[in-house]
């Protein structure tokens, strides 16, 4: 297929945001030749030069927290926001983005900030040990114990173990959904309780499916197909079997019995389509769905709240789902 062939998607990326678009599209944040770790610092170093300008400042009223987890091996950060007149004794354990191999809860501290303090809920961030010096499967099994540490935590943390929700943005998007499978297959075997809700922020949901790694597409979709075969590439490792991979695809595994969903979706995303799928299938399996589209934003805008009244809205959808999931269990 050549470039005059790829089918452009309906609509434009939101005008205040095309800058942004156009550096992404234009660099690359992975050298091969450099240690992911170097590049890992180097994304680090931009992000704290951005943030400033492109995240609206962040709410007062928030009672923070830091917190390790111990896991498999090791420890890992966590960060608990409360919010001033909280309204719920659950939590919403939240897993950021960055395919895996980037991001950390630093990174998302505003938006976790907001989060609570627009929900009434407490939020805990979890800071998931990075690909490539460890790969699938282990920041996927650290998000799951979590939240088992969460409920094993509950009276020193003030919650109620039966009142948790997960969600997360793009990979952190995936490992929610891993998580909320994991605990609904633990529910229906032993009679322990499954999580409230998932929310699934531009979730990659497929890893088998080919058309995420593909360079032919709309220039406007991120992330640039190269930069998914990278995320691919660090999570798995060389050599991956074909079997792990669809084990760790939530669209390839039975959705039936799975928590009510919140999806939010992105028109300019290349993760677009099998999100949506993905949503469809639950719906048909009997799980409650809602969901919210943004005709106008590309993969990650939702974070660029100091620019978009658009990304200030899928941060909002967000927290509002949220709230009525946590209202509606007590």
């Amino acid at each position: 297929m050549g470039a005059a062939d790829v089918d452009r998607r309906q609509g434009e990326v939101a005008e205040e945001l095309r800058w942004i678009l156009d550096a992404m599209v234009g660099t690359s944040m992975f050298d091969p030749a450099a240690p992911a770790a170097q590049a890992r610092a180097l994304a680090d170093d931009m992000w704290r030069s951005a943030a400033p300008m492109i995240q609206a400042a962040a709410p007062e009223g928030v009672d923070v927290v830091d917190l390790r987890i111990p896991v498999a091996d090791a420890e890992i950060p966590a960060r608990l926001y409360r919010p001033a007149g909280q309204v719920s004794d659950g939590c919403h354990v939240y897993f950021h983005g960055g395919a895996y191999w980037l991001g950390s809860i630093d990174q998302d501290d505003n938006r976790c900030r907001w989060l609570a303090a627009s929900s009434g809920v407490p939020v805990l961030s979890v800071g998931y040990r990075l690909a490539p010096e460890h790969p699938c499967p282990t920041p996927v099994r650290d998000c799951i114990s979590s939240v088992q540490w969460v409920r094993d935590h509950a009276d020193a943390l003030g919650i109620d173990p039966a009142m948790v929700s997960v969600g997360g943005e793009s990979a952190g998007g995936h490992a929610a959904a891993m998580t909320a499978l994991h605990y609904a297959d633990l529910a229906e075997s032993d009679a322990s309780p499954g999580l409230l809700a998932q929310v699934l922020n531009i979730p990659l949901v497929d890893f088998s499916d080919p058309s995420i790694y593909a360079s032919d597409h709309d220039s406007r979709c991120t992330p640039p197909g190269p930069d998914s075969v990278t995320m691919r590439d660090m999570f798995f490792g060389a050599d991956v079997d074909d079997g792990v991979v669809l084990g760790m695809s939530p669209a390839r595994q039975r959705l039936d019995h799975l928590p009510p969903t919140y999806l939010i979706s992105a028109q300019f995303d290349l993760f677009r389509d099998q999100g949506l799928d993905y949503g469809a299938r639950l719906a048909a399996a009997g799980v409650e769905v809602s969901s919210y589209h943004a005709a106008d934003l590309f993969h990650g805008a939702a974070g660029l709240t100091a620019l978009s009244s658009s990304s200030r809205r899928c941060e909002s959808v967000h927290a509002d789902f949220v709230r009525r999931a946590h209202a509606s269990s007590r």
